[in-house]
């Protein structure tokens, strides 16, 4: 997995990344998603929205495919 986040000039966060989501059985969803975020006041804690997108072959993973993986971090 490959994260990235950046703190823009008005304190807000931003971050995009990629990795892959694996199944026990070796089924694997390559995955991008960007997300905002912000800092919560409690040293670096920080809030998080944003969305991942999967792409995979993988039969049994196929539903992921077409959807956006919403994310809301509190």
């Amino acid at each position: 997995m490959h994260f990235v986040s950046v703190v823009r000039p008005d304190g807000t966060l931003f971050a995009h990344g990629q990795g892959v989501a694996a199944t026990d059985d070796g089924e694997m969803a390559p995955w991008q998603g960007e997300g905002a975020g912000r800092f919560t006041g409690h040293g670096t804690a920080s809030s998080w929205r944003g969305a991942i997108y999967f792409q995979t072959t993988a039969e049994k993973l196929a539903q992921l495919n077409g959807i956006a993986v919403v994310l809301n971090s509190k």
